[in-house]
């Protein structure tokens, strides 16, 4: 090959294309050429054929504070503002939940949860992107959200053990009636003693009877699903029960959805089945899912992909703690409180 490559040009060309051209001017100066190589730079477009380009993320859509913590976030990660807006936005659509639900007209209304996929080559910043959000912003959010579960789980153990005294004394009871020829006394009620949960805001077991519990137990405003790898989500649905997958096409309209157990006589009820997910999936894996016939999952995921950005030392502080105070009073929203919680709609503008 020419400039005496070899072999190696293809290796060397994907594992380094920048080591490729610094050693394509090295053998041109042996070979008495000058600096540039014979026949120009590079066209490093060829490792993104067949690729669609990305729409620009229109930042100002998040309002001046939120902008400004996207960008810092971002350049304190050295990625796109996209790898950063994405997880942002499943985690807003989750803290606002079933609290609140947007209505467009009184026999239409849709909840919050979003599901988003951020795209990209290994090395773009998908994970970088995540980081603050994943490791100090919800981290607090979810200790905040169960900053009263130790009291509630002792005045249920307290509860509970007055019910089992109860239940004693039914016993007897119901032996002393049988000695009269008594009509035996109705059994005491357990009915709103089910044991707390601990609340939930993120999952990453995603075994479908393992989110329906907390569905409907632990996080009644919806869950966060989080995959770092969505296309291994998304072809392993019916690994553990062929329900699988109907069960999180279902998991975004917010629903009432009924799972039944096999070894538990009692089904797993959830009022309104809708979930949040964020993961992030290579451009290369994304095609190979896209082109399996579609039955409307793949249409729920909101795509970002952005173009790459020239690698940089982040100089920026993410501000952890104002993204905290914020997403903090998102958490504080909660549902209607009638006989049964339910949302409160939120009608549409007209325009």
């Amino acid at each position: 090959m020419a400039n005496g490559l070899g072999g190696d040009f293809l290796s060397t060309f994907e594992r380094d294309p920048a080591k490729l051209a610094e050693e394509i001017v090295r053998k041109n100066k042996l070979n008495g050429g000058g600096d540039e190589p014979p026949w120009g730079d590079p066209d490093f477009g060829v490792l993104r054929l067949h690729r669609r380009p990305p729409p620009e993320l229109p930042i100002a859509a998040f309002g001046k504070d939120w902008g400004r913590w996207i960008a810092s976030a971002a350049e304190a990660a050295a990625c796109p503002v996209d790898y950063v807006a994405a997880p942002l936005l499943a985690s807003a659509s989750v803290l606002i939940g079933h609290a609140r639900w947007a209505q467009a007209t009184p026999g239409w209304a849709e909840p919050p949860h979003l599901w988003v996929g951020a795209a990209g080559d290994s090395g773009d910043g998908k994970s970088p992107g995540a980081d603050c959000l994943q490791r100090d912003v919800l981290p607090e959010i979810e200790r905040r959200m169960a900053a009263d579960f130790p009291d509630r789980l002792r005045e249920w153990r307290a509860a509970a053990e007055f019910a089992k005294a109860a239940d004693e004394r039914w016993k007897k009871e119901v032996r002393v009636a049988q000695k009269r020829g008594a009509p035996a006394p109705r059994p005491p009620d357990y009915s709103d003693l089910p044991e707390p949960q601990s609340p939930r805001l993120r999952q990453h077991d995603i075994t479908l009877e393992k989110v329906a519990t907390l569905l409907a137990t632990a996080a009644p405003k919806g869950l966060l699903i989080i995959r770092d790898e969505l296309s291994g989500w998304i072809a392993g649905m019916n690994a553990y029960n062929e329900a699988g997958r109907a069960f999180w096409l279902e998991a975004y309209g917010g629903r009432p959805y009924r799972v039944e157990r096999q070894k538990h006589p009692e089904p797993i009820v959830i009022p309104r089945l809708a979930v949040g997910v964020y993961g992030s999936v290579q451009p290369d894996r994304l095609a190979s899912i896209l082109r399996e016939a579609d039955d409307g999952l793949l249409s729920r995921i909101l795509w970002l992909w952005p173009d790459p950005i020239d690698f940089r030392l982040g100089r920026e502080t993410p501000g952890a703690a104002w993204a905290i105070s914020a997403l903090d009073r998102l958490r504080e929203l909660d549902l209607r409180a009638d006989t049964t919680p339910r949302p409160i709609m939120i009608p549409l503008c007209e325009t």
